[in-house]
């Protein structure tokens, strides 16, 4: 079992009083300024650069709260999921000691140690995790011939067990519910996916979703009643919900560029996607109402992308991957009340 450590960053702003030579002596102008996590040096918010000091690519606070990057010591990190805690987050990482894509397990308090969990027999895949019903239970997409298909591990070096779901995942997005003891997957290929539920007591697979076009990146609700979905039916992706016996088909976002990814709040009342809506050709992370009312409020911002999020079950802190630079890094942000 190989450890590592994870520096915790926080990101810091500092306000500083800069007089303005156009205005009054007693006039003085706000500028804000940004503390690199690596080297402490104070960078200009308005330049969202590397730092000028150090290199390290700073990430741009929120205006929603407090933001940490939980820095894995691997450059490519993706997909972050809580543990039923909220002490870990499970996530995949491209280990180079075999350039393999493997799911690690990261404390998130205390001493930040980060373990690999899937075996080097996994071979050159393993995405996507997803915390299971027990204290080390992860399950994973693992790539294969004709799509993906599920694995699961019971913690570090211990085997990684294949999910018989009867089907091969179009994505490697899936999810799996505790109240309900369901995964729901999506399964097809790029001109038509739909969206299908398993009950892992009895193994039976049922279909949720007759769409057109591709449906994919199920989520179920905290009660397993919903499913939140992204699908491409009406012509570019949105989201939608629909009741897990395959009823009750809403629409949540209407917008000309892409809204994706949804993830549920743990009281079930909120989600949050990924979405280009700002048109400047990357992804940034919205929350909206569950039942798709009032206006989706911008959460994330700055130069990179952000996806894949993942809502902690206290309601107050999302993890998410964002690619800032040439790295991707898992960042958790914790929402002002």
């Amino acid at each position: 079992m190989t450890s590592f450590v994870i520096a915790t960053v926080l990101i810091v702003i500092d306000t500083i009083l800069a007089p303005s030579s156009l205005a009054s002596s007693n006039s003085r102008s706000l500028v804000q300024r940004e503390k690199c996590a690596k080297c402490g040096s104070l960078n200009s918010l308005s330049v969202p650069v590397n730092c000028s000091v150090c290199g390290f690519f700073p990430t741009k606070p929120s205006a929603q709260g407090e933001l940490k990057v939980l820095e894995t010591g691997y450059s490519t990190n993706w997909s972050p999921n809580w543990s039923l805690n909220g002490n870990r987050i499970a996530f995949t990482a491209l280990d180079p000691s075999d350039n393999a894509y493997a799911i690690f397990y990261a404390n998130v308090s205390g001493d930040h140690s980060s373990v690999r969990v899937s075996d080097k027999r996994v071979g050159s895949g393993a995405l996507g995790p997803v915390w299971g019903t027990g204290e080390d239970e992860v399950a994973f997409a693992k790539p294969k011939s004709d799509g993906y298909g599920i694995e699961i591990v019971n913690g570090p070096n211990k085997p990684a067990i294949p999910l018989d779901i009867g089907k091969s995942l179009f994505t490697a997005t899936f999810d799996w519910n505790k109240s309900s003891n369901s995964i729901a997957f999506d399964s097809g290929d790029v001109s038509s996916s739909s969206i299908f539920l398993m009950k892992m007591g009895s193994r039976v697979v049922e279909q949720v979703t007759t769409l057109p076009g591709t449906n994919f990146g199920p989520k179920l609700s905290p009660s397993g009643t919903k499913i939140a979905f992204t699908s491409s039916k009406d012509g570019n992706n949105e989201i939608y919900v629909i009741d897990s016996n395959g009823t009750n088909l809403k629409r949540l976002t209407n917008d000309s560029n892409c809204d994706q990814q949804p993830s549920w709040s743990p009281d079930g009342k909120q989600i949050v996607f990924e979405s280009d809506r700002e048109r400047t050709s990357v992804f940034k992370l919205y929350v909206m109402s569950a039942d798709g009312n009032g206006k989706p409020i911008q959460i994330t911002f700055g130069e990179g992308t952000d996806s894949n999020a993942s809502w902690a079950l206290d309601g107050r802190r999302i993890a998410y991957q964002s690619r800032r630079g040439t790295q991707d890094l898992i960042c958790i942000l914790t929402m002002k009340r």
